[in-house]
């Protein structure tokens, strides 16, 4: 219920999807519209399975920074 009432995000809100290598259509489909939750929404397609941050932590780590780098611009 808390999703259904809360207030959307704000449009210049953002965000870095990590998405794993998940070839499920139904995964996909989902990663999709992860990546269009806002107009500055970037999906990072990787290799790596589930666990990314645990399997390739270089993703994440250059995902902050390309966050912080975008944020500082």
């Amino acid at each position: 219920m808390q999703v259904v009432t809360a207030p959307a995000l704000k449009a210049d809100l953002p965000i870095i999807v990590l998405s794993s290598n998940n070839t499920d259509s139904t995964w996909v489909e989902h990663q999709s519209l992860l990546s269009q939750l806002t107009a500055k929404t970037t999906q990072i397609q990787t290799s790596c399975q589930h666990s990314i941050h645990l399997e390739n932590p270089d993703i994440v780590i250059k995902a902050i920074q390309q966050f912080i780098e975008n944020e500082e611009s």
